[in-house]
């Protein structure tokens, strides 16, 4: 399965980035050509949905790769979902967000983080 594609949910379109249970090297190519896909979008047009539930986030190379990717992403995303579960993932999530002055809704459950990218 493709871990960086679009799917549509409800009719609208969300960029979904897997970096769920992957080894370090698929998740730093799919955050790579995360970075390629969404810099061909329109400004402010993006929902994304990224899956982190995956132990690679733990590894210096990884946090680096995300907090670039956030930084470079910001101008093209509408907004963002991650799906992030127990406190050390959120807690990830929170370091990433102060770093970078970007907001990100988590959820645990990937149907409602779909459902609420879409209302917005």
């Amino acid at each position: 399965m493709e871990r960086v594609r679009f799917i549509t949910h409800k009719n609208k379109s969300i960029l979904f980035i897997d970096l769920s249970k992957c080894s370090k090297e698929h998740a730093l190519g799919a955050i790579e050509k995360s970075k390629s896909i969404i810099k061909e979008q329109p400004k402010h047009s993006v929902l994304a949905l990224t899956d982190i539930t995956n132990e690679s986030v733990y590894i210096p190379e990884f946090f680096l790769a995300i907090e670039d990717f956030v930084r470079h992403n910001r101008p093209y995303i509408k907004a963002s979902a991650v799906i992030a579960s127990g406190e050390l993932l959120k807690l990830f999530v929170d370091t990433i967000s102060n770093l970078t002055q970007r907001n990100f809704s988590i959820f645990e459950d990937i149907e409602k983080a779909k459902d609420w990218l879409i209302e917005l």
